[in-house]
């Protein structure tokens, strides 16, 4: 077995005073952090809620329908269709039948797929 002689590395240096006083003012922090923080788990644990203050709610609805909606009527309001969607079904007959626009043309370039779409040349720049 190896012998090991700690003789050699002689005594640690003395920190001085400036050391010494580090010493005990991190200790003094860190008792007084200890104590802080047991003081306020202690106010939160034995505080009294009933003053806090609770805002009530107004009296009434939160949202009120206008009376007058106001916006703008659509051509297709009222007809039979839109009751029978509804479940309003009424046995009166319509005084008179309005036929269905015929549908709109889109434009063909508008709405196509990205591999019918034109190719867009794209200019070359000049250094």
């Amino acid at each position: 077995m190896a012998a090991f002689n700690y003789d050699d590395f002689g005594e640690s240096p003395d920190g001085g005073t400036l050391v010494a006083a580090l010493n005990w003012a991190g200790a003094f922090l860190s008792v007084v952090l200890i104590a802080g923080l047991a003081t306020w788990g202690w106010k939160l644990w034995v505080r009294d809620v009933s003053g806090v203050p609770v805002v009530r709610a107004l009296e009434g609805p939160m949202r009120v329908t206008p009376a007058e909606p106001g916006g703008l009527a659509s051509e297709y309001q009222g007809l039979s269709v839109n009751r029978i969607a509804e479940e309003r079904i009424e046995n009166d007959m319509a005084d008179r039948v309005v036929l269905a626009p015929q549908p709109s043309v889109l434009n063909e370039d508008e709405d196509l797929a990205m591999a019918d779409l034109p190719a867009v040349v794209e200019p070359e720049l000049q250094p």
